[in-house]
């Protein structure tokens, strides 16, 4: 059965890789121009270069390992095999993770949606403060070091946002391993990633598309992130379904045993 996650695994990224550049070309198309055509901003050639940013593989790393981890509890239930609490850690831990992206992702989409580039606002603030904190200003300066720039300081808000929402996320899936089989909890939280990712691309799809039709500067770029992070958790949601397919396909077409001969003699084919 490994072989057919594994394959699981291979065709979710040959998917996320062929989607890529569509998304950017279609997330791209520009109508805010009053009496003219919508037009792409970005060609599918010029979309292709986001294939040499360094990023955007390390944000693909993360997606297929997450496939990964979400198949784990799967594998093993299949196979009859222990699913010891390591592996019900990944599980938790890995969907606590997706489910903190979605919600992130959705909050700043309806930010930029309503507010267009002001939606940044809220983080402009506060890394505003964080930049006159005294005991900061002290630190740096006993360090003989500069003082963080507002720009480093609300990409750390961001970070901190996010890991507040993992740890509140992975308290609540602890809770639910608890009380639940591995098998009952694994399908509950692909159920709860599937559910949220599309609840996720309802708030960044319109966003988007009202953004796109305003001449905001920086603001699509935020929707354009909330409609990949939600297509590429929808489409991981689906990663445990398709394994299980497979596998059922496997265990419909697998022969059963040939009954033994009377007498107990071997069958002579077979030797």
């Amino acid at each position: 059965m490994k072989r057919w996650a594994i394959i699981t695994v291979v065709a979710y990224a040959l998917l996320l890789l062929l989607l890529t550049v569509p998304l950017i070309v279609v997330a791209s198309i520009d109508w805010s121009a009053r009496g003219q055509p919508p037009h792409v901003t970005f060609s599918p050639v010029e979309a292709m270069a986001i294939f040499r940013e360094f990023g955007y593989w390390i944000a693909f790393g993360v997606f297929v390992t997450a496939q990964i981890a979400l198949l784990i509890v799967p594998v093993r239930s299949v196979e009859r095999r222990q699913v010891r609490r390591r592996h019900v850690g990944w599980l938790i831990g890995t969907a606590s993770f997706l489910l903190a992206n979605l919600v992130l992702a959705g909050v700043f989409s309806l930010l930029f949606g309503i507010f267009g580039d002001a939606g940044y606002a809220p983080v402009d603030f506060f890394a505003g403060k964080a930049a006159q904190n005294s005991l900061m200003v002290k630190a740096a300066a006993f360090l003989h070091m500069r003082p963080p720039s507002d720009v480093l300081l609300g990409i750390s808000g961001v970070v901190a946002a996010m890991l507040t929402l993992w740890g509140v996320w992975l308290l609540v899936f602890y809770r639910l391993s608890v009380v639940e089989e591995p098998s009952a909890l694994s399908s509950k939280l692909v159920r709860w990633l599937l559910r949220g990712s599309i609840l996720e691309l309802l708030v960044a799809v319109p966003s988007h598309i009202a953004v796109r039709g305003r001449s905001d500067c920086c603001a699509g770029v935020g929707t354009f992130w909330g409609m990949a992070t939600g297509i590429s958790v929808m489409l991981m949601a689906f990663g445990p379904g398709v394994f299980f397919l497979f596998a059922d396909c496997i265990r419909r077409l697998r022969p059963s045993a040939r009954p033994p001969l009377a007498g107990g003699t071997e069958d002579p084919i077979s030797s």
